[in-house]
């Protein structure tokens, strides 16, 4: 399974990609919402998880409304620090979202539910080296 993760904060991009790697999904990584269009569309993947607030002339809602349309089958988790945007996002159908700041446990459970189906990972806590970046220590 390939997941498409976009955010333009690259310490969350890569625990992010981490999280999944170790999830057992392939994984390419993006910084903004264009990109994240323009790959989705070559590369086909079964789950995006996007940051909602990214540059570019298409923010992540934006291009996980666009990838959904071309790809109805894809997964998706939104990701936000905004919680008065929790309702927007549902009201364009994404029911996963993961608000920030979240706990790596909480990643996992939600890349099960999304993918819809459980996966094997060591508690992430005790997998992942502790990282400054990280929301939640």
């Amino acid at each position: 399974m390939l997941a498409l993760i976009a955010d333009d904060e690259p310490g969350l991009l890569r625990i992010m990609v981490r999280l999944c790697t170790q999830a057992g999904l392939r994984t390419a990584a993006f910084a903004d919402g264009p990109a994240l269009l323009d790959a989705a569309r070559t590369l086909r993947p079964d789950l995006v998880i996007s940051d909602l607030n990214m540059p570019g002339d298409r923010d992540g809602l934006q291009a996980c409304i666009c990838i959904r349309a071309i790809l109805p089958d894809t997964a998706f988790i939104i990701m936000t620090g905004n919680i008065l945007r929790i309702t927007e996002i549902q009201d364009q159908g994404f029911s996963n979202i993961l608000l920030k700041p979240f706990t790596t446990q909480e990643v996992v459970d939600l890349i099960a539910v999304a993918i819809q189906r459980p996966f094997a990972i060591i508690r992430a806590q005790d997998t992942l080296p502790p990282c400054n970046e990280d929301p939640r220590p």
